[in-house]
């Protein structure tokens, strides 16, 4: 780096600690036995323009308040006729090539590399092969431009022609394998045939031999990263030059890449420079400029003594042009920026140069929370979703994520499961979808739920408890119409195989999606669900139950239908169950809060016989009506059926009483205990 910035009187220790500091992360420092520092650098993907010795030292300088040079490549005396008498470029494919130059070194002799560029070579683990191929190698680490090298004698007709690739038409690549080519890859090609797939691997036919090529063209383009990233990918590439041209190469970087590399190989080899270049630039570069505000500056950062000035200082260290404009400043960004486009990223920009560590720490401001437990109104739907997805997870479920597309039939078979008034019979289909076998927006979660579950019990898992929280498109509306008029959000879950933390071991069944549900409706809603009988052809006969919420429809649960397994490879047991968020918001009641006692609870246990028909949720209705005094909790401890007299059931109820303001005496207790069994056996002539 030090070509570029005066960093000479810098540590290393120093120079590694700044780069961390502003987002290039440095893994190691090294000194190699020829007394250089080697600093192994992790460049995120989207600052290609640092996957560079020049653009890694323009930001460190910025940061640490030095000279950065620039170092512009100075450009190498041309001593021969002009260039275009000897070789020429077309360029077919202007959209995916926009710039493409090319210089050429006649009478070159065989020659080695400077020793200083070969120990710079080896520091970076690469092999140093002659003068000329050496030279493209220093420019793409130098500068971030990589170049191509062809033997211009072996270059039919002197002519470079950037086009698409024939059908049926191969390359032999310089890593020894043949390639059939693709019709949309790119290729460099002279009059008769390829001669490389452009921006990611020359070929052998063209290919620089050491000892007796004599003439060098020089090539140097800029590529687009989509076509690239393609071309890479469809023939299991990976290369230097592919991974930037992939990210976004600099443009305007390519004379400085040809002039280097030139005046290399004129140093190391000797030869002819022909005078000038060829440059295809139809479209030239032109800046984009950015606003950034001083208001939106402090806002963003937290930097009230940030000034604009220093703002400013920055910027134009990083390369930007700027100039003031009262409370803002306008930034050009430069030609190796492209991921510079709004004016966030120029507040990143300033933020890191000028030090994260100098924002200051604050907790936000307590206006600004919006508290779940306390609001009597129906809270944002992202709380809704955040409290389903805290009591799912404190219930034992693993979070899924699937994706909102299906095919067209995928969740047609449930139907409208739900059973809401406003459904929309067919699913929402998209114009341009991500997958052609997935063209719609689902209606139900259940259906992708199912299938992380049959991918789950086809990996080997015994015990299966998932959860999804997600929009769906189940409500029909007019074209045009706004995206929360056809969305709603629900809550699916669903166990299969062993219950979760059972002992004995044990298959779920539906009182565990049962005991879920209740738990997560009282925790969104405060509301005591009810479930009753339910008949759906995507349940079980026998085995589906409605959920309502304050006298309205909130969801359903039930047990997969033995038909689906073998469709779907799902395990034995799958119970699931699917919520309407929206309908949980809306029945949501104001929470009392009262202050925790600090006197011991006292705990009874009543065992009563009652009829079949009696439900639990008829139970906690006969405690409720009670209104016993001081009663916490109620919790049924066991049922037990006697298998010779199936009509009559015990049922053990555990009664926690706790007073505010003292310790209960067991006689008041007992009197409480005493009422409830005679509410029970007015109601429902239950027997102690």
């Amino acid at each position: 780096m030090g070509d570029y910035a005066h960093l000479d009187s810098v540590d290393a220790g120093e120079i590694a600690d700044t780069a961390n500091e502003i987002g290039l992360e440095i893994g190691t420092v090294e000194r190699t036995p020829s007394g250089d520092t080697v600093f192994d650098a992790d460049v995120t993907p989207n600052r290609p323009d640092a996957m560079n010795h020049r653009g890694f030292a323009r930001d460190v300088a910025a940061a640490l308040g030095v000279q950065f040079e620039g170092w512009r490549a100075p450009a190498p005396a041309a001593s021969g006729p002009p260039v275009g008498e000897h070789a020429a470029v077309s360029v077919e494919v202007p959209d995916r090539c926009r710039r493409f130059a090319a210089r050429m070194i006649r009478g070159i002799s065989p020659a080695a590399s400077p020793a200083l560029w070969r120990r710079r070579m080896d520091a970076l683990g690469l092999k140093s092969i002659d003068a000329a191929v050496d030279a493209t190698n220093i420019s793409l680490w130098g500068l971030g431009q990589p170049l191509h090298a062809f033997d211009a004698d072996r270059v039919a007709g002197g002519r470079l022609i950037v086009r698409l690739a024939k059908a049926g038409e191969k390359l032999r690549c310089l890593d020894g394998v043949e390639r059939e080519l693709h019709p949309e890859d790119v290729v460099v090609a002279d009059e008769r045939r390829a001669l490389s797939l452009a921006g990611v691997i020359g070929g052998v036919d063209s290919a620089i031999v050491p000892g007796r090529t004599r003439n060098v063209l020089l090539e140097a383009a800029w590529w687009d990263p989509v076509s690239i990233r393609r071309t890479a990918r469809r023939h299991g590439l990976h290369t230097d030059a592919s991974h930037r041209y992939e990210r976004g190469a600099d443009v305007e970087a390519i004379p400085d890449g040809l002039a280097l590399a030139s005046a290399l190989v004129l140093e190391s080899a000797g030869g002819e420079l022909l005078a000038g270049e060829v440059d295809v630039y139809p479209a030239r570069f032109v800046p984009r400029v950015v606003r950034l505000r001083l208001a939106r500056l402090a806002g963003l950062t937290g930097l009230s003594d940030l000034s604009l000035a220093r703002a400013a200082e920055i910027l134009e260290r990083l390369g930007f042009g700027v100039r003031l404009a009262g409370d803002a400043l306008d930034a050009a960004v430069p030609s190796w920026r492209p991921d510079v486009a709004i004016e966030e990223d120029l507040v990143e920009e300033v933020a890191r140069i000028h030090g994260y560590s100098k924002i200051p720490f604050a907790l936000p401001p307590a206006e600004a929370l919006s508290p779940l437990y306390l609001s009597a109104g129906a809270p944002a739907p992202r709380e809704i979703d955040d409290r389903a997805a805290d009591e799912a997870r404190e219930a034992g479920l693993f979070e899924a994520m699937n994706f909102p597309f299906v095919g067209p039939g995928a969740d047609s078979r449930p139907g409208n499961l739900l059973g809401k008034e406003a459904y929309r019979p067919e699913p929402l289909r998209v114009t341009n979808p991500l997958d052609a076998g997935r063209p719609c927006l689902r209606r139900l979660l259940l259906p992708g739920l199912l299938e992380s579950v049959s991918a789950n019990h086809r990996a080997g898992r015994r015990s299966i408890a998932l959860f999804e929280i997600g929009r769906v498109w189940d409500r029909p509306a007019p074209a045009g119409a706004d995206p929360t008029e056809i969305e709603s959000r629900h809550f699916a879950a669903a166990l299969a195989g062993e219950a979760p933390e059972a002992y004995p071991v044990r298959p779920v069944d539906l009182l565990d999606a049962k005991g879920i549900v209740r738990r997560l409706v009282l925790a969104v809603s405060g509301e005591e669900p009810l479930f009753e009988s339910e008949v759906a052809d995507a349940l079980a006969a026998s085995a589906a139950l409605r959920v309502s919420v304050a006298g309205r429809p909130a969801g359903v649960l039930g047990r997969i239908p033995e038909g689906w397994r073998g469709e779907m490879a799902l395990p034995a047991a799958v119970v699931v169950a699917e919520l309407d968020l929206g309908a949980l918001s809306r029945a949501r009641r104001p929470v009392r809060l009262a202050e925790y006692s600090r006197f011991p609870a006292a705990d009874v246990d009543v065992t009563v016989s009652c009829g079949p028909g009696v439900t639990w949720s008829d139970v906690e209705a006969a405690i409720g009506a009670a209104r016993l005094a001081h009663l916490e909790e109620a919790v049924l401890l066991k049922l037990y059926v006697d298998p010779a007299r199936p009509e009559s059931r015990n049922v053990t109820v555990r009664l926690t009483f706790r007073a505010p303001d003292r310790t209960l005496s067991q006689e008041e207790v007992n009197r409480e205990r005493d009422r409830l069994m005679e509410t029970w056996q007015q109601k429902f002539g239950v027997k102690a």
